[in-house]
C-alpha cells in the first residue's frame, strides 16, 4: 500500500496565481532568455544560479594549484587556502 500523507489530496490543493500559465493562455509568461537581459539582469542571473561565483571559484583553485606545483606555497597553506575558499563562496 502506498504512503498517504494526512490532509493532502490533489483535490485540496490550491492553483499558484504567480505560476507562469499554460502557453497560449492569459498569464502565460515565457521563459527568460539570457541574451534578453541587460547588464543588470546578466548579474542577477548569474547570481541566482551561482554561475558567476562556481567559475570564479575554479579559477582561484587552479591558481593555487598551480601555486603549489610551482613550490610557491607548501602543501598546509594549499589546504588552507582551499578551506577559506570554501567558505568565501559559500557566503557568496
Amino acid at each position: 500500500m502506498a504512503f498517504k500523507m494526512k490532509g493532502f489530496s490533489p483535490f485540496t490543493q490550491k492553483v499558484d496565481p504567480d505560476a507562469p500559465g499554460t502557453k497560449g493562455t492569459e498569464g502565460y509568461e515565457p521563459e527568460v532568455k539570457y541574451e534578453d537581459l541587460d547588464e543588470e539582469g546578466k548579474k542577477l542571473w548569474h547570481k541566482v544560479r551561482g554561475t558567476e561565483s562556481q567559475e570564479s571559484y575554479e579559477k582561484e583553485v587552479k591558481q593555487l594549484e598551480r601555486d603549489f606545483k610551482a613550490n610557491k606555497i607548501g602543501g598546509n597553506e594549499l589546504r588552507e587556502r582551499k578551506k577559506a575558499l570554501i567558505i568565501k563562496y559559500k557566503k557568496a
